[in-house]
């Protein structure tokens, strides 16, 4: 995962990251040491760029109250109204694939 996002983010420049993964409370683990692991081309700034790690809201349920306050949409400055579920919705589409 750290491989597929990092060679996403190659020459793009944010401020702000938001990363919405069904499993964010255990993936933002050492997930900057993880980062400077890769070669410097893939490493992101940490000095200029924030990154929030945020549960689905479809998954958010299963995760236990330390992770519903702590990685919730819903109290996340910006992205209440985001449900983090998008990417997920065409994948029935390509199942034949």
């Amino acid at each position: 995962m750290d491989f597929i996002l990092l060679s996403s983010l190659i020459g793009v420049t944010v401020s702000l990251l938001a990363l919405t993964y069904d499993i964010a409370c255990h993936y933002c683990i050492n997930f900057v040491s993880r980062v400077k692991e890769f070669p410097k081309n893939m490493q992101l700034d940490f000095t200029k760029q924030s990154i929030r790690f945020a549960i689905p809201k479809f998954h958010l349920p299963a995760h236990g109250l330390s992770c519903i306050h702590t990685f919730s949409l819903n109290i996340l400055r910006w992205f209440g109204r985001l449900d983090g579920e998008g990417i997920e919705r065409g994948w029935a589409h390509i199942n034949g694939v």
